[in-house]
C-alpha cells in the first residue's frame, strides 16, 4: 500500500513525471524542469516496515525537499555515483554497459 500511495502522490512534485506504468515494482520518473540525475538515490524496498504511519510523508517531504535543493542550486557538484551513472549513460556502445556497472 505504500508503494501505491507514495507513487500517486508524486504527482504532487510539479517538477517530476512518472514514466510508464506504475502497476509493477519498478518505478521510474524523469523531469523536464530539474536534472534528474541530481536526484539519483531514490532506491527503496517497500516491506512492512514501511507501512507505518508517517512513513510515507516522510519520504514524500524528503524528495520534495531534495528537489527545491536541486532547483536552488543546479551546478552543484555531483555525488560520484550519479557522476557514475551520467557517464555510464553517455556510453554509445550501449552493449557494454553491464559490464561497466558490475566492476
Amino acid at each position: 500500500m505504500l508503494g501505491f500511495v507514495t507513487i500517486s502522490r508524486m504527482s504532487s512534485i510539479p517538477e517530476l513525471r512518472l514514466q510508464g506504468a506504475s502497476d509493477v515494482c519498478i518505478v521510474s520518473w524523469t523531469s523536464d524542469i530539474i536534472d534528474i540525475q541530481r536526484l539519483h538515490e531514490i532506491h527503496i524496498m517497500v516491506t512492512p516496515n514501511h507501512t507505518g504511519s508517517g512513513v510515507a510523508d516522510e519520504l514524500l517531504a524528503y524528495i520534495r525537499k531534495s528537489v527545491e535543493e536541486i532547483k536552488a542550486n543546479p551546478s552543484a557538484k555531483l555525488g560520484e555515483a550519479a557522476a557514475l551513472y551520467r557517464m555510464a549513460h553517455k556510453i554509445p556502445d550501449r552493449s557494454i554497459v553491464q559490464e561497466f556497472a558490475h566492476t
